[in-house]
């Protein structure tokens, strides 16, 4: 998991990941800090280049799981002049129902112990390709996806 942080940390972070492994970019909500519209993006678009199928989880204040999207999603709504600025607004806000209406992001998670049908199960029920798996404190710990538990499972099979 990597926090969002100025435009220097991208480029520093981004040296130290491994391209093709998960990458998830977090964001805290009611952040008082300001977000750059242009910088997030430039951000989003620099750790797809190592994660096609990066995922961007929000954060409560206290560090527990908000919501989760995928990178492709935000990309797209903040290269659009009037979405970009609500999805900024539901972000520092801590808006997030918004956010789920902007980016269909989804409030649902995974316990970190959790098996891999019910992971499977609520990816199905929700349409994505992945979800966070959090502690017992709800405190994100991971990401886990779809096509690696296919994988894992059809690697199984071939024993």
């Amino acid at each position: 998991l990597v926090q969002k942080g100025d435009q220097q940390a991208i480029i520093t972070r981004a040296r130290g990941l491994t391209p093709g492994k998960p990458v998830a970019l977090t964001f805290t909500l009611n952040e008082p800090a300001p977000i750059d519209r242009f910088g997030t993006e430039n951000y989003i678009h620099t750790l797809r280049k190592i994660d096609p199928d990066l995922t961007v989880v929000f954060v409560n204040p206290n560090g527990t799981f908000a919501a989760s999207t995928d990178g492709a999603r935000i990309e797209a709504v903040l290269a659009n002049d009037h979405f970009g600025g609500e999805f900024v607004q539901a972000v520092q806000s801590g808006d997030s129902a918004k956010l789920r209406e902007l980016v269909s992001a989804s409030n649902r998670s995974i316990g970190e112990n959790a098996a891999n049908a019910e992971a499977l199960r609520i990816m199905n029920e929700d349409g994505v390709k992945s979800l966070v798996a959090v502690n017992s404190e709800q405190r994100p710990v991971g990401i886990v996806r779809r096509d690696r538990i296919i994988s894992e499972m059809v690697a199984g099979l071939a024993v």
